[in-house]
């Protein structure tokens, strides 16, 4: 979800999302399986961008870093001038590389461009807090 969402209800990726100001925050209620989970941002602050996180059923706030696989063709430099990233680091045996994006960057965005211009095979965003280990 973007920061600043607008007020209102919407569909992202299947789940119903309100975002609503209350009290100086932005309140985001996400609706999935019968349960509602919120999350509070305070208006002022540190921007953050939030996802659903579907294994641990809870709303997470989305790093400023992208896992990229890359495939044989893919030219790391390009990949970070075109996300716009503050750096990186590139992995080439492994296929992949992890990108620093600033934090006024929505990660979610950035993916899809990498992905839609064919500039990465994919990339995803991850979660804070969240291990993961590429394989």
């Amino acid at each position: 979800m973007p920061l600043g969402a607008p007020a209102g209800t919407s569909a992202v990726a299947g789940l119903q999302v309100e975002v609503a100001v209350e009290d100086g925050f932005r309140v985001y209620r996400v609706r999935h399986r019968g349960r509602t989970h919120t999350a509070h941002v305070p208006v002022q602050g540190r921007p953050k961008h939030l996802a659903f996180d579907f294994e641990r059923q809870r709303l997470a706030e989305v790093a400023p870093t992208l896992l990229v696989r890359m495939g044989a063709e893919q030219d790391f430099k390009r990949i970070v001038e075109a996300a716009g990233a503050l750096g990186g680091k590139a992995y080439p045996a492994l296929g992949w590389a992890l990108l620093r994006l600033p934090l006024e960057a929505n990660p979610a965005a950035v993916a899809h461009k990498l992905e839609s211009q064919g500039l990465a095979a994919s990339a995803e965003v991850q979660l804070r807090g969240a291990v993961y280990v590429p394989q």
